[in-house]
């Protein structure tokens, strides 16, 4: 700026020289006509080259105001990047200061906020209820609450209506919980309120848990726990961890070790591996050693593999091979089926082993093909050779059914060969009826599994959410 600032300096010096120059030797001219013609052509001229330097001029002060303007914005971002808040912020009308630093008045933020309902970009909107609901209290809360009024409780609006329960939550959970049970009796509004127990075990996760005893609706309680666990891991994950192992049985313990392993992550893989390793319930540990097996597993599977080798045969270890090898089968099949073929045999090893032949057929049948070739003719026995085939067998059946069906044929665990002839038959069914009718009288196959073939159910043989199917 300060160059620019000299720049239009010696420009305005510039153009007072020539003038007082020109005048200067006017005077001392002694022929007058000589002088009125030369005066004439000459002032012509400097008057151009002033018109120009004017132009000059104003060019330049536009772009020093403006960039006394991107300097002032610069600045502005500079202070918010410094308070940790987001230098890129749009700012749109949506984007408004918060409650507390523009004195917003109860009636103001209920204004903010439906604005910001309106604004079509996500990241502004959710920037906006985040930085006012930050203030929610007692005297704006049912100001707040007429923006919520027509919002639906559904998927669409669950990250406004979390933030305003978390809110809401750290100065009047119990209220919070009613306004939700009022609009909505189901289960989803229990889950809903979990976030006001989140609210409110992020700063006393006792005196929520002391309210949650004192519920009749034990059902729900347990659902609120949910929020309980989130809030309390949020600062304190070991007190956290501890009270979950204090719950009763029930499926919703194993999903809040989920969320515990979520947060041990945060600190780390080797934190997060260690205490998985400490707890003594082993229903617990085969929970934690599954969701970090699966969460880590996404991104650093081969660092998952050297852990968990360490607990293979484990009982509590089994089912973080299937997620291991769901994960590393995506990335990486050749590597991971390697990995499963050295370890010994046991549940881990199979139901890892057959996640990977599953991803892998889906990315390389023809590797596949020559793998399983490769281990029906070796001299030494492969434990999971039928599986893996049929396992191989069916995801081919969707593309070339006709090839899959020879894979079936040559299974040779009867129950587990019928069960896979008959699911590629069906689907070879679905896609080539006449060919398959031709093929089955001289198939061999007996009249149950036959008429099962042709007779395919309508949704495929595997129901959304449901079994994989037969092994």
């Amino acid at each position: 700026m300060k160059n620019q600032i000299l720049l239009f300096c010696s420009i305005a010096f510039a153009v007072i020289g020539l003038v007082v120059g020109y005048f200067m030797g006017s005077f001392v001219e002694s022929d007058a006509s000589e002088t009125s013609a030369k005066l004439s052509g000459e002032n012509e001229k400097l008057s151009s080259e002033v018109a120009a330097l004017l132009a000059a001029n104003k060019k330049l002060s536009n772009d020093l105001e403006a960039t006394r303007s991107q300097n002032d914005r610069l600045e502005g971002k500079l202070a918010n990047a410094k308070g940790n808040k987001d230098p890129l912020r749009n700012e749109s009308q949506a984007s408004k200061p918060k409650a507390e630093e523009a004195g917003m008045s109860p009636r103001d933020m209920k204004i903010a906020l439906q604005q910001a309902l309106d604004d079509p970009n996500p990241i502004t909107r959710a920037q906006v209820f985040a930085d006012l609901l930050a203030n929610l209290n007692a005297e704006n809360v049912e100001s707040v609450l007429e923006v919520y009024q027509n919002m639906p409780m559904g998927f669409e609006n669950m990250q406004e209506y979390r933030l305003l329960l978390y809110a809401w939550g750290r100065f009047d959970a119990p209220a919070a919980i009613a306004y939700v049970n009022e609009r909505d009796m189901g289960m989803r509004g229990r889950f809903v309120a979990t976030g006001a127990l989140e609210g409110w075990a992020s700063y006393d996760p006792q005196a929520a848990i002391k309210w949650i005893n004192e519920q009749d609706d034990q059902r729900a309680a347990s659902i609120y726990n949910f929020g309980v666990v989130r809030g309390w891991a949020s600062h304190d994950v070991a007190g956290a961890a501890e009270y979950v192992t204090s719950l009763d049985e029930g499926w919703e313990k194993g999903r809040m070790v989920g969320m515990l392993t979520s947060q041990f992550l945060k600190e780390g893989f080797p934190a997060a591996r260690q205490w998985a390793e400490t707890l003594d319930d082993d229903s617990l540990k085969a929970s934690a050693f599954r969701n970090l097996s699966r969460q880590q597993g996404r991104e650093e599977p081969a660092e998952v593999a050297a852990w968990l080798k360490e607990h293979a045969g484990q009982e509590y270890s089994d089912g973080s091979f299937e997620e291991l090898g769901e994960n590393w089968g995506r990335r990486d099949p050749a590597a991971a089926i390697a990995y499963f073929e050295d370890l010994p045999a046991g549940e881990g090893r199979r139901q890892g082993m057959l996640e990977v032949v599953e991803e892998w057929s889906r990315s390389e049948p023809e590797a596949v093909g020559n793998w399983l070739n490769e281990k029906s003719q070796s001299d030494t026995p492969f434990p999971e050779l039928d599986e893996a085939m049929g396992e191989f067998a069916r995801e081919v059946s969707r593309d070339k059914p006709a090839d899959a069906m020879q894979w079936a044929i040559a299974i040779q665990d009867q129950e587990l060969k019928d069960s896979t002839i008959t699911r590629v038959g069906q689907n070879w069914m679905r896609q080539d009826e006449e060919a398959v009718k031709a093929w089955l009288p001289e198939s061999g196959l007996s009249e149950d599994v036959q008429k099962a073939i042709v007779t395919p159910p309508e949704d495929g043989g595997r129901r959304w959410g449901g079994p994989r199917g037969p092994r």
